[in-house]
């Protein structure tokens, strides 16, 4: 199996078991009787996952252009800057969305934010990778320009 199908196969495989895990998380409370607010709290509480199952899809979706012969560099600038993103975003959620959501749902007193040094760094990678994603723009400018003096 070629490395570009092996990782559409693993990223689909992730995406499917997660999405799965949360199907499964908030069938429970919607089949039985659950207090009121448990199903919002369960729902912000699980908001960043949304922005982490778009990093997988966006690696399926790349992989899939790979193997259709798009063009690597630019499929795989692309990949970086939209898995940079969501990483930056499920990270930002998870820090100071969901704990302001969850004072909106519950009231006060409460937590305006969660210290949580893996999700920081989380968001510390993704914002490298946009970053990266952008220099990579700005080389490929620069080499497009290369050739047409040539």
């Amino acid at each position: 199996m070629s490395p570009i199908r092996l990782s559409l196969w693993l990223s689909t495989a992730v995406f499917a078991a997660l999405a799965a895990a949360l199907i499964l998380e908030f069938s429970y409370p919607l089949t039985h009787d659950a207090a009121p607010g448990v199903l919002a709290n369960l729902a912000v509480l699980r908001l960043p996952n949304l922005f982490y199952l778009f990093a997988l899809w966006a690696c399926r979706a790349a992989a899939k252009h790979l193997v259709a012969g798009e063009h690597f560099a630019r499929t795989t600038r692309r990949l970086v800057w939209q898995v940079g993103l969501a990483l930056t975003l499920g990270a930002a959620m998870q820090t100071l969305g969901v704990p302001w959501l969850l004072l909106l749902l519950k009231g006060w007193p409460g937590s305006i934010g969660a210290y949580d040094p893996a999700t920081l760094t989380l968001a510390a990678v993704g914002l490298m990778m946009m970053v990266l994603s952008g220099l990579w723009r700005q080389a490929e400018q620069m080499a497009q320009e290369l050739e047409e003096f040539i």
